[in-house]
């Protein structure tokens, strides 16, 4: 998932029929939209050619050939919000995901997900809603379990939490 730079993309790509909202992109037609590609040159535009185009152009270049489909990211995964914990943003700023945990910063276990957010300067979005982030705890562990082969998921959790059967 890439940020595509939100109004500029609607207004250089979708406006003009270039990209459909929930619908597969063509990587080439992307590429060749002059304008998108050259925001005016002024501060404002500095985000876009600093950030937000190169990662694009990195993220065509590396996913075009593949089903890229262009929409904000609910229209993409759905109304469940825990949906995007399986998605991996790139760019400059991304969504905080347990798979941005895992596959990203390389986090093996909850407690450095714990300990990385106590000193974070900014929270994942789910942080403070008690139902998501244990949500995302049960699926960090799961993603990290498959990351670590050999080694089960229940050995990350403390004794307390295992199953019976691995205490």
């Amino acid at each position: 998932m890439a940020d595509a730079g939100y109004r500029w993309a609607y207004w250089e790509l979708e406006h003009p029929g270039i990209v459909h909202r929930r619908k597969p992109i063509s990587a080439e037609a992307v590429g060749a939209a002059v304008s998108y590609w050259a925001p005016p040159v002024e501060p404002s535009s500095k985000w876009l050619t600093d950030e937000v185009l190169p990662t694009v152009r990195s993220f065509l270049t590396e996913h075009g050939p593949h089903r890229v489909t262009y929409g904000d990211a609910e229209e993409i995964v759905g109304p469940d919000p825990a949906a995007l914990f399986d998605w991996l943003e790139v760019g400059h700023s991304p969504e905080l995901t347990p798979r941005y945990f895992v596959d990203v910063l390389r986090l093996a276990s909850w407690a450095q997900v714990l300990e990385w957010a106590r000193t974070a300067d900014r929270k994942p979005w789910w942080w403070d809603e008690p139902e998501l982030k244990d949500r995302a705890r049960v699926r960090f562990q799961e993603m990290a379990a498959a990351a670590q082969p050999g080694i089960a998921a229940d050995d990350r959790l403390p004794r307390s939490a295992r199953s019976p059967d691995r205490r």
